[in-house]
């Protein structure tokens, strides 16, 4: 179980703060009572006045005192935390209704209302089931219009850090169609940092979605399911990282022509260490023999690295990209790499499916170190094409061919280093 932690100066925080709220005291009257004389009778007047005077001195710093306390309740509870109760099983609307305030915990009974939108100075919120039996959540309703405005059942953006505990967010199927919004389940964005654990992510466009640097990571028990376009998508130097085993599963019958199940676009970076299932959307548009279906696709200087995987569809590679793969097993499609692109494959085994073909080309490099290469039909080939090259090598496990072909047109694009096996025909 992934656990936040918080080491917060709380005590110096307060107290600096109290020496500076201070000062107003310190330049308070000070309190000056006339003295009684030995002697002189103590009139009613003079008694008077006297307590008049310590009464206002006293009233006077009370109200100081008072003020300094309701300053610093919001300086505590910005540090400690305060915690709401969200009730929309009674009104779905009460999340979206309500205004967010910086560093609160959200804890939700019930299926909320989005788009729920956690901005700028909102320092850490963190929404939470209650934990009572649920399902608890946030679901975009179908009817939004706006494209400037809609981008998610809930996102971060500007800065803020978002964490979303064991909860069920769901986007209305009616997004999931090429001609609507483009719509995420949740979203990252300009420098946002959102945390999942325990979380349902279903429907949508996409997934989960980082753009404009911003990051998300993915603990324990995260599910994406149901998508249409992408699971999860980094974009535009944005990163995601997934620390735990998920499961990222495409709806079925899904409209459109591709899906990429995990995406790094624009300088987007995916890190994948926890394990896991790969599988894209499926529908009659989407074929991964007509190569609109992957499984991982990077793109325009994009970033994926998975490891002990299971990837159901291809693996693209394109556009001055780097795919890195440890401890996967692939099948279901093609591994295409062009454009000046780089795959890594180590210790896994890939194209494990008839009509599995790797492809390089256009200045892109293909290593493989101790990779078993399926074959299944026994046809399947390794294709090199404008400069495209081959780099296959045992170092501490074995290199299985199982009798695959090279086709070439430069015996230079090949180079092979140490005993593989069942090595195929090389024709260049």
């Amino acid at each position: 179980m992934h656990k936040q932690s918080k080491h917060v100066g709380i005590t110096t925080v307060i107290f600096g703060a109290m020496a500076l709220l201070s000062g107003s005291v310190a330049m308070a009257d000070t309190l000056d009572v006339p003295p009684f004389v030995a002697g002189n009778l103590a009139t009613a007047t003079s008694v008077n006045t006297a307590f008049e005077t310590v009464e206002s001195s006293v009233n006077d710093n009370d109200g100081r005192i008072t003020s300094i306390e309701q300053r610093l309740v919001p300086l505590e509870n910005s540090l400690n935390g305060e915690v709401v109760t969200v009730d929309c099983s009674t009104d779905s609307a009460a999340l979206k209704n309500l205004t967010l305030t910086p560093n609160t915990t959200y804890t939700l009974t019930g299926i909320c209302d989005g788009q729920i939108i956690v901005g700028a100075g909102l320092g850490t919120i963190n929404i939470e089931s209650d934990g009572t039996g649920g399902p608890d959540g946030i679901t975009l309703q179908a009817g939004e219009t706006d494209a400037d405005t809609v981008f998610a059942a809930i996102y971060g953006n500007n800065g803020v850090r978002l964490i979303l505990t064991n909860l069920v967010i769901t986007v209305d199927s009616s997004y999931n169609a090429v001609d609507d919004l483009y719509i995420a389940g949740v979203g990252s964005y300009w420098g946002a940092r959102v945390i999942l654990d325990q979380v349902s992510v279903v429907g949508g466009d996409e997934g989960i979605s980082a753009y404009n640097n911003g990051m998300i990571s993915v603990w324990e028990g995260v599910t994406i399911t149901g998508f249409r376009d992408a699971g999860i998508k980094a974009s535009r130097a944005s990163v995601i990282r997934v620390n735990d085993p998920v499961t990222v599963t495409g709806g079925s019958n899904q409209e459109g022509t591709n899906s990429e199940a995990i995406v790094g676009l624009d300088g987007g970076v995916v890190a994948m260490t926890g394990g896991g299932t790969i599988t894209p959307a499926s529908g009659t548009g989407i074929s991964a023999a007509l190569e609109t279906s992957a499984a991982i696709s990077a793109f325009r200087n994009g970033v994926i690295t998975v490891s002990d995987i299971t990837l159901n569809g291809s693996v693209w590679s394109g556009e001055s990209s780097t795919v890195d793969l440890r401890n996967v097993t692939q099948s279901g499609g093609n591994l295409d790499i062009y454009r000046n692109s780089v795959l890594r494959v180590r210790a896994s085994n890939v194209s494990g499916a008839a009509g599995d073909v790797i492809w390089a080309g256009a200045f892109s490099t293909i290593r493989m170190d101790d990779t078993t290469i399926g074959n299944a039909s026994g046809t399947e080939t390794i294709n090199l094409y404008s400069y495209g090259i081959i780099d296959l090598r045992v170092l501490s496990g074995t290199m299985d061919m199982n009798f695959r072909d090279i086709n070439c047109s430069d015996p230079r694009s090949v180079r092979l280093f140490g005993a593989i096996s069942n090595q195929g025909n090389i024709s260049c």
